[in-house]
């Protein structure tokens, strides 16, 4: 559907100043202390590594290649720091051997030859072996190993140069705020055109996933519920998450260049592929906007003619927080605020 300019005009007129004020205000007095307290956060004990990095492979070696490379040309100077593991999932053997061949990483199989039952008929296995091995491969780095955090990244990523720093800073607010309940390095709306300020952190009630970092104290309180398939799904159900929230970057710091894999590329082409990874320019500052939507039906509406992500999972928008979806506008310098119905009451306006 083609955007209409004329009816997005309409849209951002509509902008109340008081309420807008108010919004800002309480949206980001915690974003912003978050956000402060995110920059001078140190990454814990000098002689322990700050996290695991483990990338989730199973039978894709070209993509497999890139994503280490892309790694590892920002990890080398905080090796120590961040330890690699790629666990494949299956038997393929050219990513074996791929992953084989990288001496400073270390690998880990996950076999498992009993056969996939699935919930429904005709159900994609893939879903169920995906989550199996999440629990197996997390299971082994923080029960197993020990290992106090994890960094949980795919094959088909790429990752920005400040990624290390982005969660070694991230690390003890993870630790310390128990409201958080994992940082990721992902934006939904990162599209170019809808971010400006690469420092910018925001909460969000959605799980973005997409490069994540956890603690062992909250994957104790995942693996014994975990499901037998769409783990990402689960992770965004209320009670699961159980009102914390998780933190995301205005502007990614990986970027996903998977078009091809067990999603079949849904997605891609309209809001993966533009996704812009950390670089800004500067424009003139024009005023923030505020559009109140009145349900998920007007949401999608309104998001539509923006292009932003209109999916919604128990509830909540993609990249919502409180109901409110915060995006930039044309790479500028204003923020348009998508405000839910009981967004004010939630905010304590």
């Amino acid at each position: 559907m083609a955007h209409n300019p004329r009816y997005i005009r309409r849209l951002l007129l509509v902008a109340a100043a008081g309420a807008f004020i108010y919004i800002q205000v309480r949206l980001f007095s915690t974003q912003s202390h978050d956000a402060g307290r995110l920059a001078l956060a140190e990454a814990g004990q000098p002689n322990l590594p700050v996290a695991a990095v483990v990338i989730m492979a199973c039978n894709r070696p070209d993509y497999l290649q890139r994503t280490v490379e892309s790694i590892l040309k920002y990890q080398k100077a905080v090796a120590s720091k961040f330890p690699l593991f790629i666990s494949q999932d299956g038997t393929n053997g050219e990513v074996k051997n791929k992953a084989l061949s990288y001496a400073q990483i270390t690998f880990m199989q996950h076999v498992d030859l009993e056969p996939v039952h699935t919930e429904s008929p005709g159900e994609n296995i893939a879903y169920y072996k995906i989550a199996n091995h999440y629990k197996w491969a997390l299971d082994e780095l923080l029960i197993k190993h020990n290992f106090r955090r994890v960094i949980i990244l795919e094959d088909d990523m790429e990752i920005a140069p400040d990624f290390f720093d982005y969660f070694e800073a991230a690390a003890k607010l993870l630790d310390t705020d128990k409201s958080i309940m994992a940082v990721s390095s992902w934006n939904d709306n990162g599209q170019k055109q809808f971010v400006y300020d690469p420092k910018a952190l925001y909460r969000s009630d959605f799980f973005p996933g997409l490069g994540w970092m956890l603690t062992k104290s909250t994957w104790m309180e995942l693996s014994p519920k975990w499901p037998k398939a769409y783990w990402d799904d689960w992770v965004r159900l209320k009670e699961v998450h159980g009102g914390r929230q998780f933190i995301r970057p205005e502007v990614c710091r990986t970027y996903n260049f998977g078009e091809h894999g067990s999603s079949m590329g849904q997605f891609f082409d309209q809001y993966l592929k533009p996704i812009k990874l950390n670089d800004a320019h500067a424009h003139n500052l024009d005023m923030d906007v505020r559009i109140q939507y009145n349900d998920q039906g007007d949401f999608e509406r309104v998001a539509r003619q923006f292009g932003v992500f209109e999916e919604w999972k128990d509830g909540v928008p993609r990249a919502a927080y409180k109901g409110v979806v915060v995006f930039r506008y044309k790479s500028s310098r204003r923020r348009i605020y998508l405000v839910g119905p009981d967004s004010l009451r939630q905010l304590g306006v």
